[in-house]
């Protein structure tokens, strides 16, 4: 396999070529496309990020979530049989990364729990 180094150094005379990096990840609502670096595509190969995720601003774990809720985020209530409940906050889906970290890290309620 070839080195992040040498990664890099292939993706860049691609660029200087006049290749475009671009990264299309899933997203709320089905895809989307991202400009990428080469280091980035190279962290990427080589196991040390996961770039969609990275290109998100998001844990891997995040962002499986994301997609998984469709940018909705999930009540963070404890239903009476011990579980993490399975409604959503109030506000709809699809949201962006973004917003969707920032509602998801106050750990909200879903309108039965308070929300």
């Amino acid at each position: 396999m070839l080195t992040r180094e040498q990664i890099v150094e292939a993706l860049k005379l691609a660029e200087q070529a006049g290749i475009a990096l671009v990264c299309q990840g899933r997203a709320p609502g089905g895809y989307s496309s991202y400009s990428v670096e080469a280091e980035d595509v190279a962290a990427h190969i080589v196991g040390e990020i996961n770039l969609p995720a990275h290109l998100n601003g998001l844990s891997p774990e995040e962002y499986e979530e994301w997609i998984r809720l469709d940018g909705s985020v999930q009540c963070y209530a404890t239903t009476q049989g011990g579980r993490r409940c399975k409604g959503c906050a109030p506000g709809g889906s699809q949201r962006n990364a973004q917003e969707w970290k920032e509602l998801n890290d106050t750990k909200p309620y879903c309108t039965t729990h308070g929300g």
